[in-house]
């Protein structure tokens, strides 16, 4: 008898279990939860590019006011072209990245020795286009997002710095690019941008001091 009430307890609670889940109330409640998780995580999302939006926007401002008699006079020389190349940007957007291209020569050794043939981009933060610290701007037909994996990167702007660069460069391990990308978005915070920002400046002057 005992072994016979355990089986009629046990089936009464799968019951009840399979009438909470699929009963139309129970579908509905289910429907709701899944609802509002999507809508926190949305929400959370969009505060969050929301105030990297605004950080990018004030800092390459200031980086423009402040540099920009040396950006007119880097286009202003002999040779020097503005470069516009076709990148994706968030939900896979195409966008025209500037730089300076030079035909070599004098003006090729100053703007490559300064390091100012990437100034320009400082442009496409402030327009929106692009971020300080974001997966790779890739091309056109560099990871499809049609490819499941790479889809994630291209919920977020890409950026200068990327932390798949910062790991190869450090000789990190890691899995593929698409798997660094996906973790950055899936944990990108702003204090861990500013982290990222700082083993870039990090790496930078150490290479520096090395060579």
């Amino acid at each position: 008898m005992k072994n016979n009430d355990k089986k009629d307890y046990d089936r009464e609670k799968v019951t009840e279990e399979l009438y909470r889940r699929f009963s139309k109330r129970g579908l509905w409640r289910l429907r709701m939860r899944r609802f509002i998780r999507g809508f926190t995580w949305v929400f959370v999302v969009q505060l969050l590019a929301g105030a990297k939006r605004l950080l990018d926007f004030l800092l390459s401002l200031f980086l423009l006011l402040i540099l920009w008699p040396v950006l007119l006079l880097s286009y202003f020389i002999p040779g020097t072209t503005l470069k516009r190349t076709p990148r994706l940007g968030r939900w896979c957007v195409t966008f025209n990245e500037f730089s300076f291209d030079t035909s070599g020569g004098f003006s090729g050794r100053i703007l490559t020795g300064l390091r100012l043939t990437r100034l320009p981009v400082l442009i496409n933060i402030l327009k929106g286009d692009i971020s300080f610290i974001g997966p790779r701007a890739v091309s056109p037909g560099d990871l499809s997002p049609r490819e499941k994996a790479a889809r994630k990167r291209y919920n977020v702007r890409p950026g200068l710095i990327s932390l798949w660069w910062i790991r190869r460069r450090a000789n990190i391990d890691y899995t593929t690019e698409v798997a660094v990308d996906g973790e950055y978005v899936e944990t990108q915070s702003v204090w861990g941008d500013l982290g990222i920002a700082l083993r870039y400046c990090t790496g930078r002057v150490s290479q520096r001091l090395l060579t």
